[in-house]
Parts: structure tokens; sequence; C-alpha cells
């Protein structure tokens, strides 16, 4: 656990208190504790693949998960029905840059700190 680098007190100080680490590039890493005690650092910004629906649904993925824990209801409602439109276009034949780019534009007013395409374009290295 991370966290137990920190005094019990301080953790226990305020029940929602805000907890990350901070990167060479000054970009913050949430941190969250789950019932075990195991330390989940989470991205500093929100992943984004709209662009790559057309790759990803060519791979033979017919359905994916939009990711919205920890977020509220009005956003996960949001969020889904970008994701949803922009399968809808797909399946229509309909996906166009100009589509892309307005459902891009919708998840970026409603992200917080900024969207990221995480390891899907770079890879993972070892």
């Amino acid at each position: 656990c991370l966290l137990s680098l920190v005094p019990e007190e301080e953790i226990n100080k305020t029940k929602n208190q805000f907890w990350g680490i901070r990167d060479e590039k000054q970009q913050i890493f949430p941190i969250k504790i789950d019932s075990e005690r195991r330390t989940h650092i989470l991205n500093s910004v929100e992943i984004c693949l709209i662009d790559y629906l057309p790759e990803i649904y060519q791979m033979g993925i017919d359905s994916i998960v939009v990711d919205v824990r920890n977020k509220s209801y009005d956003y996960a409602k949001k969020m889904t029905s970008i994701y949803s439109k922009g399968l809808g276009y797909i399946e229509m034949e309909g996906i166009t840059e100009r589509n892309v780019n307005r459902l891009k534009s919708k998840i970026k007013l409603i992200s917080t700190g900024g969207i990221t395409t995480g390891k899907f374009l770079k890879g993972i290295k070892k």
C-alpha cells in the first residue's frame, strides 16, 4: 500500500481527501486505495479512443466498456451516449472525420483534466 508511508491519522483526517503522485512532467496521477489496502494509480487524464473506433471495430470488437467509476450519473449518461453515437455511425458506415471530431469535442468538454489515448498507440515498454 503506497499510503502506508503516510501516518494513519493523516489518512483518516478527512474521508474524501485526494491523494496523488506527480511525475516528471508535473502530471498528477490520482491514487485510490481499495478495501484490501491495495494501491490503484489512475491516469492523470481520461482515456479517449473515439478516433480509433473504426479500427477497434475492424479488429472484430463489437462492444466497448466506458469506465465511469467515480463519475456522476450525468457524466456517465453523456459519455455512453457519445460512444453509442460513434458505434452507430460505424454500423451505418457513416463515420466521417467531421463526425469523429464533433464527438471528440463533446468528450473534451465533459472530461476532467484532458484526454489521452493512453498506451493504445504507444504500447507498453517492458
